[in-house]
């Protein structure tokens, strides 16, 4: 079971009024029932109904503590669940069936969630075998976003980030020592029914490892993605130790800005990055500016195995394997130590 209290009360905001739940370990509106309770739009237990909206989201105010999740914990509509801090608010994930952790799914009205100044982890006796920290979809006609801010994801076995077609931003935030038993152990993206944005900003994705591609990030959207101020380190896979970018379509663009891919490891190709289009009749948009691409490890092409249509003031160690240089923007460092 999941322990967790809430006294609830609501504030205005908007023109709307959203409701606040403050959860502890100790009392009756357990964070379970208070997520229903947004969710719904119906009081469950003792926690009274949500009435967020897209300007003034219902929030969990989650304390310090453990709180134990025995199964998804799906949310939807506009929900903030935000903790203590990072290793004093702990979701630990503890399934013994089902795939998924903390679920963020579309609805007709929308869905924003956000997760902030927490970790979550998985427990060491996790009986189901395969389960992703998050997972976000989104569908054809509906959207889901996910906001993770200030928070650790670390240990899940399918991806610390599981995203399909969904709006995510990651920020200021830790993704480490995850694995998967396909791609992107650390964070993973397909297009699904939809194409959306994503944004990791200010960040670490380190020591997450996948069997396939992609061993801390895996992206084969058909929107676009941003890299910015973030570190890359630690990470193994097949091909695209640090990042594989397997686009399905010409519109998408993959941009690492202000990034550092280092240390990573491919057993095939591309120790850093890996970028390849899922069809040979056009060329993937991947850029790069003021970034560090160096001491990745592979059999072939230890930095960068793909193309690469433009860089600005980057160094890239090795860059023996980059294909179809566009745009050379000066500045740049190539095959340096």
């Amino acid at each position: 079971m999941l322990s967790g209290v809430c006294a609830a009360s609501v504030f205005a905001s908007a023109g709307a009024n959203a409701t606040t739940y403050n959860v502890t370990t100790s009392s009756a509106c357990t964070l379970t029932n208070a997520v229903k309770a947004i969710s719904t739009r119906s009081a469950q237990g003792s926690c009274s109904a949500g009435n967020g909206n897209s300007n003034s989201a219902d929030t969990i105010n989650l304390a310090a503590g453990t709180y134990t999740l025995t199964s998804p914990l799906t949310l939807t509509r506009f929900v903030v669940i935000d903790g203590a801090g990072v290793g004093s608010t702990i979701l630990r994930c503890n399934i013994s069936s089902g795939g998924q952790c903390v679920v963020v799914g579309p609805t007709s009205a929308g869905t924003s969630a956000t997760l902030k100044e927490l970790t979550l982890d998985k427990a060491s006796g996790q009986a189901s075998p395969e389960v992703s920290g998050v997972y976000v979809y989104g569908a054809t006609g509906l959207t889901a976003s996910l906001t993770l801010q200030s928070t650790r994801v670390a240990g899940h076995t399918w991806a610390g980030v599981y995203d399909v077609g969904a709006h995510v931003s990651i920020l200021d935030t830790t993704i480490e020592s995850n694995t998967s038993p396909a791609s992107g152990g650390g964070i993973y993206v397909s297009n699904g029914t939809t194409s959306a944005s994503r944004n990791t900003s200010r960040s670490t994705i380190n020591n997450n490892t996948s069997v396939y591609g992609g061993g801390g990030i895996y992206f084969a959207g058909t929107a676009g993605a941003q890299i910015v101020n973030t570190t890359i380190s630690g990470n193994s896979a097949d091909h695209g130790g640090g990042v594989s970018y397997e686009t399905p379509t010409n519109g998408a663009y993959f941009n690492l800005i202000y990034t550092t891919v280092a240390r990573n490891h491919a057993s095939g190709t591309g120790g850093g990055v890996y970028t390849t289009p899922a069809d040979s009749s056009y060329q993937p948009d991947v850029a790069t500016v003021a970034a560090l691409i160096a001491d990745n490890t592979a059999t072939t092409y230890q930095d960068w195995d793909g193309s690469m249509t433009s860089t600005t003031s980057s160094l890239i160690e090795d860059a023996s394997g980059v294909t179809n240089f566009g745009q050379l923007n000066g500045n740049n460092l190539f095959n340096y130590d």
